[in-house]
């Protein structure tokens, strides 16, 4: 029993091995680059076709890049309103992500003045950044002065002054 299960465990060794060589791409053994794709468009996860850096040339393949990220934008901003119209996610994990995401989205996509949730989003996230950053200045500013000294009640004989 024992010996055919070491043999069963050398057959099978052996074929991963072979098929290491030849079959899997490199990028999943250790110390070697990438395998190059076989054609010029590479699959991602997402099922996406991506073109390859050799077929995107220059400006014109950046271009039409940064244009399809505009959209993708676009239309995660839809999607994610959409939900958020139709559903009640409010007091969920998921849905205070989504608020966060659409805070960001309101900001880098294309201005909507008629869309009531987008001028929303919008003032929300500016008055987040400016609540933050004066947050860190009077903090910092508390600090300092607490860490230098300055905020000292008597002067050195011990009077008040």
């Amino acid at each position: 029993m024992a010996a055919a299960i070491r043999q069963a465990a050398r057959r099978l060794a052996g074929f991963v091995l072979q098929r290491t060589k030849t079959e899997v791409p490199r990028r999943l053994i250790h110390g070697g680059p990438p395998a190059a794709a076989p054609s010029s468009l590479r699959h991602t996860s997402s099922g996406v076709e991506l073109p390859s850096a050799k077929s995107a040339l220059g400006q014109d393949g950046k271009a039409s890049a940064l244009r399809e990220i505009k959209k993708k934008r676009e239309e995660l901003f839809d999607l994610i309103a959409d939900t958020e119209r139709r559903y009640d996610t409010r007091l969920t994990k998921e849905g205070c992500q989504n608020t966060r995401m659409l805070q960001q989205l309101a900001v880098q996509i294309e201005p909507r003045p008629n869309d009531p949730l987008w001028r929303s989003k919008r003032f929300s996230k500016r008055l987040n950044d400016f609540l933050g950053l004066a947050g860190a200045v009077i903090s910092s500013y508390m600090l300092t002065r607490k860490w230098l000294h300055l905020d000292q009640e008597a002067d050195p004989k011990g009077q008040k002054s």
